[in-house]
């Protein structure tokens, strides 16, 4: 009987070992969303969908800080139910993919509840996901507070060439070039810890 006592409290222990230690690791990894869109070189803030606020050494050097701080534990997120990280396709509500024209991008704007960033890249990058494949140079990402919780933002990338060209191509090059007249871009669901970034770009 002492044996069989023995061996369930050496199983017992094992398994809470084994729970300690996966929260350990899941509390020490963390997700960096703006990883799958790295390689910009500049970003700005947007007050409108015309303007943006000008930038200072201070400004930036504040963005890059907040920017590092969207990143979350995977232990926080599983805390929140949230085990998908990666970018999502957005679809309507028909379960189709949807589609920004030029115009749509262009008025693209934060509103009294949203922050707006624009991330400028030097050279075109490629995404592919849910089943498209995204060339872009650009990108838009408009996001809420989160107030210490991991929330959806929405991303929008694009090729600045493509927008008020004069092309007449209706289907895009190997560039991704295409008449704007043609040319539609997919937006995608990130995951993100926006609490500090949004009080940092409040005060800017």
């Amino acid at each position: 009987m002492k044996k069989k006592v023995k061996v369930s409290i050496i199983v017992a222990s094992s398994v809470v070992a084994a729970i300690i230690a996966a929260v350990l690791i899941m509390s020490f990894v963390n997700v960096a969303p703006m990883d799958y869109f790295k390689g910009y070189e500049r970003v700005a803030v947007l007050t409108s969908s015309q303007y943006e606020k000008p930038e200072t050494a201070e400004n930036k050097l504040a963005l890059k800080k907040a920017l590092g701080k969207t990143k979350f534990s995977v232990m926080h997120a599983v805390l929140e139910g949230k085990f998908d990280y990666a970018p999502n396709v957005i679809k309507d509500g028909e379960g189709e993919i949807a589609y920004l024209s030029v115009s749509e991008i262009k008025n693209l704007a934060p509103t009294a509840s949203t922050q707006m960033l624009k991330f400028y890249y030097g050279k075109t990058k490629t995404i592919k996901l849910g089943g498209v494949i995204v060339k872009y140079d650009r990108m838009i990402v408009e996001y809420a507070y989160g107030d210490g919780e991991i929330i959806n933002v929405t991303c929008t990338p694009y090729l600045e060439a493509n927008i008020d060209n004069n092309l007449l191509e209706d289907e895009a090059d190997e560039n991704g070039f295409i008449g704007s007249i043609y040319y539609k871009v997919p937006q995608f669901k990130l995951r993100m810890n926006t609490s500090a970034l949004f009080d940092a770009v409040k005060d800017l």
